[in-house]
């Protein structure tokens, strides 16, 4: 009969008294403790990996979580630390989590049938592809420590991240400067075919309706690019000059409608010349510019979020009184706080206590350590 004492021998957290379940590997009957374990241990077996478990390094059984680890995790259970890395809506918490050790899509199935049968989670999504966990769960039945501390316990590392539904406003400005730039090369290219036959034909003579007809043409063209992809140059125009400080952007503006606004009234009162593709190639080398100077700034807001992300989320903080594990937010001027081997420096400050070496190579971009 299983007893608590037993430990499963796929994850080697304890057996429930009540499960009786057996998974066969290598001639002999081993304990585990939930179907899950049993469904990835038989799929390793099956798959002839049977050895992985004679090679694993696995933790003593029933051992559990180390306390300095289960302290860290009762942290994400503090109300500022719950509306940093979970959106609360409708009695239900939503969260993503980075969970670090993953290696195929077993571990995603494994991932999702363990939290999902606690009680209290509505939802678990795991990407075997970004490595992200998205679990929706209610806070009155479930604490987000414990769906952590499952994480912990299924021999992966669980690190929570901000939302991203507000952190990517860049997204939707990438997007829609893209689609500008596309409607601007588009009609650019098509006006200059028209002028050059326009050109053409002013030199070995032009029947005048085909001109006016080609006239129209580039105007049907030249339109959606100035009121669209020319859009941004004249609101920041206009915004200049209702702040009475007038930028780049206003001579711009100033040019492209003056220019288009000329050449509107030439096509249509069969004026002498007309400039739609002046103002679509001008509009156009304009919104690429901005294009690629938006890429590169991206590119710097995202290497800093790379670098703000490698910051630990809590730190252990050390008095009288003892150690504890709080939030990095929480943490002022003149605390002592407690560096383990491996550890994030969460803040500035000095070394006080023992000594230490630190990997910089994320400042300094060396790969070996520089005297």
């Amino acid at each position: 009969m299983t007893t608590a004492a037993e430990s499963c021998f796929h994850c080697a957290l304890p057996v429930p008294a009540d499960c009786h379940l057996k998974v066969d590997i290598e001639g002999a009957a081993r304990p585990v403790c939930c179907p899950g374990c049993k469904a990835v241990a038989e799929l390793i077996r099956d798959s002839g990996l049977g050895q992985y478990y004679a090679l694993r390094e696995a933790p003593q059984p029933g051992t559990g979580r180390p306390p300095d680890e289960t302290a860290e995790w009762h942290v994400f259970d503090s109300e500022d630390m719950l509306s940093a890395f979970a959106v609360i809506s409708d009695n239900c918490a939503e969260a993503t989590v980075y969970v670090g050790g993953m290696y195929c899509a077993a571990c995603s199935w494994l991932i999702e049938t363990t939290l999902t049968k606690l009680p209290g989670v509505d939802t678990a999504e795991v990407s075997p592809v970004t490595h992200r966990l998205r679990v929706r769960w209610r806070p009155a039945e479930a604490r987000f420590s414990e769906l952590l501390g499952t994480l912990a316990d299924l021999g992966y590392q669980p690190q929570p991240l901000a939302p991203e539904s507000a952190a990517r406003p860049e997204v939707a400005e990438q997007r829609t400067a893209l689609k500008r730039l596309l409607v601007a090369s588009l009609g650019m290219m098509q006006v200059m075919m028209f002028a050059v036959g326009l050109y053409a034909m002013d030199f070995q003579g032009i029947d005048a309706d085909m001109q006016h007809f080609l006239r129209l043409i580039s105007f049907f063209v030249t339109t959606p690019v100035v009121f669209y992809s020319a859009k941004p140059f004249f609101v920041s125009a206009w915004r200049g000059v209702a702040t009475r400080k007038p930028g780049m952007d206003l001579p711009v503006s100033i040019a492209v409608g003056s220019a288009y606004a000329a050449s509107v009234y030439a096509t249509f009162a069969r004026g002498p010349a007309v400039w739609f593709d002046s103002v679509t190639m001008f509009v156009f080398f304009l919104t690429l510019g901005r294009f690629l100077e938006m890429r590169a700034r991206h590119r710097s807001i995202d290497r800093t979020a790379a670098l703000s992300s490698l910051l630990p989320n809590t730190a252990t903080r050390v008095r009288s009184g003892g150690s504890a594990v709080v939030p990095v937010s929480r943490l002022i001027a003149g605390d002592e706080v407690r560096i383990r081997a491996g550890d994030a420096i969460p803040a500035d400050g000095i070394v006080i206590h023992g000594e230490t070496s630190v990997d910089e190579a994320l400042l300094t971009g060396e790969a070996r350590p520089q005297a």
